[in-house]
């Protein structure tokens, strides 16, 4: 069977945020080493070339930087024109010459996929992929890619978001960026409903995350299943006491391949979800307030990041703490407040 997904990183390193920090916790000593930035950082890539180089990418503000772990310093800062706003995610190239960025043109509510020159930062690509915000994007193994769009355009005029009309119903949108084209997208049948977060397993499936668009009566986003090669996704069935105690946007997600289990997290609500990788189906949650999550195959567990780290090894299991410290060794209170995190390798 064809592998759709990149294969996960079984790195050692939990890139994480800490207020206006990009932080990389080892996971054999938790030690936490913090770079400053000028934004709070949603979103993470790991630069494939020098390993230590995380690309940080601020949502709904100018701001990106390359965070340089081995010089403990911003190696370069970039700063979108004016009308520009990065959206919170990128992604590299399979050879690491290219990153990847989601960018908003506010003046026209366009989602623009900008690839950077890794070496000299210089734009070198832009790709108006959609009418609309885009979010999330990840690379497959074809060196096509997938990026979450809201499926509305998203205009300021004098500092206020617009009241935008739908275009199109939020999608997956597969991008070639050989040619600069769209290939087609994936969309989903509800109108109330955006989809800004997913992760794909091995096999090519796909769980989809969604927060209700401000104008809907929705208190709470859902979970969406489908396939690379599948046109549509569907919405996975929750359980009603479930759906009633969940609160905004499904945030993050990660998959353990080998037990073919998802963990997804719901902040809003204070609850983790478990669901079925292959399938699609709702397996379970728990109450607990997360924001980022991973899978780190050491640990044999999900690592949770919200007010301190947490470990998830198996839905009938309690969560266990993962005490955190500074350089000096002392207990790092600060906690991770960013949205997402990601598992790094090669920081030795």
């Amino acid at each position: 069977m064809p592998r759709f997904a990149l294969a996960a990183t079984a790195g050692r390193t939990l890139i994480a945020g800490s207020e206006k920090t990009v932080c990389a916790v080892d996971l054999s000593t938790r030690q936490v080493a913090q770079v400053p930035v000028a934004f709070k950082p949603h979103g993470y890539a790991q630069n494939p070339r020098q390993p230590a180089r995380i690309w940080a990418f601020e949502k709904w503000g100018r701001g990106a930087a390359e965070v340089d772990f081995v010089t403990g310093a911003v190696s370069h800062a970039f700063v979108s024109p004016e009308n520009m706003q990065f959206f919170g995610h990128g992604f590299f190239s399979r050879d690491g010459k290219t990153c990847f960025a989601v960018r908003e043109d506010l003046s026209t509510g366009l989602g623009h996929c900008i690839g950077f020159d890794s070496e000299t930062y210089r734009e070198v690509m832009d790709i108006q992929a959609t009418p609309g915000g885009l979010h999330e994007c990840h690379l497959l193994t074809d060196d096509t890619f997938l990026v979450a769009s809201n499926g509305a355009p998203v205009i300021f005029k004098d500092g206020v978001m617009l009241d935008s009309p739908m275009v199109e119903r939020s999608s997956l949108v597969h991008v070639d960026p050989v040619v600069g084209k769209v290939i087609d997208k994936k969309f989903i049948a509800d109108d109330d409903q955006i989809i800004g977060h997913f992760a794909l397993s091995a096999s090519g499936t796909i769980l989809a995350l969604s927060s209700q668009r401000r104008s809907a009566q929705a208190r709470h986003g859902a979970v969406y299943f489908g396939h690379v090669v599948q046109p549509t996704l569907r919405r996975v069935e929750l359980p009603e006491p479930l759906e009633a105690k969940l609160v905004g946007e499904m945030l993050s997600i990660a998959i353990d391949e080998a037990r073919h289990l998802a963990v997804v997290t719901n902040p809003g609500g204070a609850r983790v979800l478990f669901i079925d990788s292959r399938t699609g189906t709702f397996l379970g949650a728990l109450e607990n307030k997360i924001n980022g999550v991973v899978f780190d195959e050491a640990l044999a567990g999900f690592i949770g990041s919200g007010r301190e780290l947490v470990l998830l090894t198996a839905l009938q299991d309690k969560p266990q703490r993962l005490a955190a410290t500074d350089k000096a060794g002392a207990a790092f209170l600060a906690g991770f407040d960013g949205a997402h995190s990601i598992l790094a390798d090669g920081f030795g």
